[in-house]
This record gives C-alpha cells, sequence and structure tokens, in this order.
C-alpha cells in the first residue's frame, strides 16, 4: 500500500484555514502509458510523472492554473532516503566483514513477496545491501538508478556495451567535478546537477503542460541554492532524519507531527500494477515487444527480471516500469504503433 498522505493535509488544512480540496483519483495505468509517452517526449521512466499530470488535470478542473511545489527542496537539503542510505553505508562498511557476510547471505536468500503479502522491510534491505560496499560514487549511483554495469549489459545489445560505458562515465565525472570535502553535499550537488533537471523538473514541467497548468518551484533559487551549500552536511542529514536544516526552520510553524513524520513517496503502486493491471501488456512487451523486436533489448534478460518479480524473489517493479516507459516511447519515436521488429541499427 502507498502511504497516506491525506491525514497530514488535513491537519496543516485546519492550523492555517486552507480550503482543501480532497479528490480521489482511480487511474487507468493502461491507457495512460502511451498518453504520458507523448507528452513527456523521453522515456522519463519514474511513475511519478503520472501523478503530476492527474494532479494537474484535477487542479485545471477546479479552475486552478499556477500551482507551487516543493520540488528542489530533497535534492539541495539531503531529504531523500538515498541520502540517508548512503551515508548508513559508510558506517556500514565498518563492520568486520565477519559480520557483513553473513548479514548479505541471509538477506540475499529471503523473498520480497509471498502470494499474499509483500515485505517492505526485506525490498528495502535488498535494496541497500545492493550499494553498500560499493565505493561513493558508484554507492550513490546505484542507490537511486537501481543497475551496475553488468545489469545493463546483460539488458541491452551487445554493440551498445560502449553507450553503457559512456553513461556512467559522465555520472562519475559529474559526481566527481567539484571541490567539496563533505560527503552529504557532494551527493546534494550531484542531486541538482543530474536528477534535479534531467528528472524532476523535466517531467514536471511536461505533465503540468500538458493538463494545461504551470507548477512553479520556488526552491529552484539562486539565492536558495547558495544557502544550502553554505551548510555542513551534517546540518542535512543527521541520525535517521534527512533535509534536517528545513525541518529546524519549520518547526516555528508547522507541528511537530508534521515536520517529524515520515517521508511519504510521490510514487504509485507498482508491484500491484505489475501484478494486475499492467501485466497482460508486460507480458507481450517482453515476448514480442518492439524493444526486444528490434534487438535493442535482450528477452532471455527481460524474462528473468519478470520471473523474479512475479515470483517474489527480488522486488523488480521499477525495472520492469522502466522497460514499459521506454517501449511505449521507442514505438512512438519509430513511428510503431504496435510491435516492431526492424533492426534497430536501421531505426537509428
Amino acid at each position: 500500500a502507498m502511504p497516506d498522505d491525506l491525514r497530514y493535509a488535513r491537519v496543516v488544512a485546519e492550523k492555517f484555514g486552507v480550503d482543501l480540496r480532497e479528490i480521489e483519483i482511480a487511474p487507468d495505468v493502461l491507457s495512460l502509458l502511451p498518453a504520458m509517452a507523448y507528452h513527456l517526449d523521453e522515456p522519463i521512466g519514474d511513475p511519478a510523472a503520472i501523478n503530476t499530470y492527474l494532479i494537474c488535470q484535477a487542479a485545471r478542473a477546479a479552475g486552478v492554473k499556477v500551482m507551487l511545489s516543493g520540488m528542489g527542496a530533497d535534492e539541495l537539503f539531503g531529504g531523500y532516503r538515498k541520502h540517508l542510505a548512503n551515508t548508513l553505508a559508510v558506517r556500514y562498511q565498518r563492520l568486520p566483514r565477519a559480520v557483513r557476510t553473513p548479514v548479505s547471505a541471509t538477506v540475499a536468500r529471503l523473498p520480497v513477496a509471498s502470494s499474499r503479502r509483500g515485505y517492505r522491510s526485506v525490498r528495502f534491505a535488498k535494496r541497500f545491501l545492493s550499494f553498500a560496499e560499493l565505493p561513493e560514487e558508484t554507492a550513490f549511483r546505484r542507490s537511486y538508478t537501481m543497475y551496475d554495469r553488468a545489469e545493463l549489459l546483460r539488458l541491452v545489445h551487445p554493440d551498445l556495451a560502449s553507450a553503457v560505458d559512456d553513461v556512467l562515465t559522465e555520472h562519475a565525472d559529474v559526481y566527481h567535478d567539484q571541490a567539496l570535502d563533505d560527503f552529504v553535499n557532494r551527493m546534494c550537488l550531484a542531486d541538482a546537477r543530474l536528477f534535479l533537471p534531467g528528472l524532476n523538473l523535466a517531467y514536471t514541467d511536461r505533465a503540468s503542460m500538458a493538463a494545461s497548468t504551470e507548477v512553479r518551484v520556488p526552491f529552484v533559487d539562486v539565492d536558495v541554492v547558495r544557502a544550502a551549500f553554505a551548510l555542513p552536511g551534517n546540518r542535512k542529514v543527521a541520525g535517521r532524519h534527512g533535509k534536517l536544516a528545513l525541518k529546524k526552520a519549520a518547526e516555528a510553524v508547522l507541528p511537530r507531527e508534521i515536520v517529524y513524520r515520515p517521508k511519504g513517496l510521490f510514487s504509485a503502486p507498482l508491484r500491484a500494477w505489475m501484478s494486475r493491471d499492467l501485466a497482460p501488456v508486460l507480458r507481450e512487451v517482453v515476448h514480442d515487444g518492439a524493444l526486444v523486436g528490434s534487438g535493442l533489448l535482450r528477452r532471455d534478460a527481460l524474462q528473468l527480471l519478470a520471473d523474479e518479480d512475479a515470483a517474489g524473489r527480488q522486488d523488480r517493479s521499477k525495472h520492469l516500469w522502466h522497460v514499459l516507459a521506454l517501449e511505449y516511447w521507442f514505438r512512438r519515436a519509430t513511428e510503431h504503433p504496435t510491435a516492431g521488429h526492424r533492426p534497430w541499427k536501421e531505426i537509428a
């Protein structure tokens, strides 16, 4: 189940006398996939783009044309779980290998789901251990892209190996292009240069425009950025809290239960979608999709991802969502509304 933000919104609305309009949305995700491929123009693999689009549609229908977003705060002030996880990984690496090895082996054997329910704590543990012992930049990239080099090479046509290396090299170059001696701020700067403009601002701008609305981002401001990087990392991430400086500032105006509530995810119930709503289209894409037919992606590697997810051995729901987003974008970009089989080199 996804976290319920509504009760927190009600608390804030009551405190400040805000006219809170509650709108329940039940998206037809199957019809939204091709629509989002059209609106986004790129294979953006973050389901939050759908949330943004639906929220903007609902706002437009209610007569609201301009909205404010807190986007940028997590990137600049260390608010993502990956920031906490990577700082935890530094401490984890200090444990004796005699402790780390059996921990990894035990977690590797655990299922992420049964036929009746998912095990979120196991998913988090597996995700953490997938990068916890890697070097700093590699661990940071792995913590949010979810792929290592070997996994990517298994997925794509062998001739694309150099392209994979180019992407990984670019990430490393951007990450290391700084003189910061603060781990948290190094992560925040990389996010400000890569994650924020390349993903979050991109899908927010396009999804909001598709709904004839505008989303403004006051945190993405030169003075705010300067202030953010004037702070040491331990003012941003400490203990179990990220975005600490903003939380301290918010204590003066917001109830403590709001300021220090568990961070919610602006995401989607991907595991449920993959097992129900999207199961038929996922099978079609894996077995006879345009990406597989063109040779860009390898059927055996995709099938392994789908099988691991369906069996509950690994949580591959985000990987599979990425594949679906790429598939629908590729079909549109190559003017193949259904599965195509032209070799990718001919299309390119």
